[in-house]
């Protein structure tokens, strides 16, 4: 005859439940720290990935800036390198600093003229930023673009010219006041200029 199924209540431990969660914590906190072992191994100890993220880092704890002053682009630097050889010559520094052309003349010859080269970017929207920030301080300025052989597309932002090395020295300080360190140059002009 059928037999009777004599059914059991199962009967949990007031642990169990809590001991997976620990186990699941533990295998959590293992994987971390196999991930950090591994990861110090292969970038030779450098503070990369999580390990930034645990990193103690002051300038966290310090009060946070303005936002406006936080996604300011960094100041672009001016040296040797960034600035493209010129068809024109520079002009010798004491006479420029002197306010006398090469030859003392205060104001340029017949086909030449002077003009100041803030800066020669790679990236045209570089360039467009400098050119509003110039004109936000009342500078006129202008960006020419030249392809250089082997080196691809510069974008430079000039001023000028001007009609005289003392107009050109005047914009020249008030760049210096706004940390542009400028180039003076001396260019032929184009014919019919």
């Amino acid at each position: 005859m059928a037999q009777q199924v004599r059914r059991t209540a199962v009967r949990h431990r007031p642990g169990a439940a809590r001991s997976g969660w620990q186990l699941l914590l533990i295998g959590f906190v293992l994987g971390l720290v196999i991930a950090l072992a591994v990861q110090h191994i292969l970038n030779g100890g450098r503070l990369t990935g999580l390990r930034k993220l645990f990193a103690h880092h002051p300038a966290a704890t310090a009060p946070a800036q303005p936002p406006a002053a936080a996604s300011a682009p960094p100041k672009p630097t001016f040296d040797f390198y960034t600035i493209l050889p010129e068809v024109g010559s520079g002009m010798p520094e004491a006479a420029h600093r002197n306010g006398t052309g090469s030859a003392g003349a205060k104001s340029p010859g017949k086909g030449v003229r002077y003009i100041l080269q803030a800066a020669a970017y790679v990236k045209s929207h570089d360039a467009d930023h400098l050119r509003a920030r110039l004109a936000l301080e009342g500078i006129e300025s202008y960006t020419e673009k030249v392809s250089v052989e082997g080196r691809g597309s510069y974008y430079r932002v000039r001023l000028g010219p001007f009609a005289s090395v003392a107009a050109m020295n005047s914009v020249d300080r008030r760049l210096a006041q706004l940390g542009i360190k400028a180039i003076p140059l001396k260019v032929k002009a184009a014919p019919g200029a």
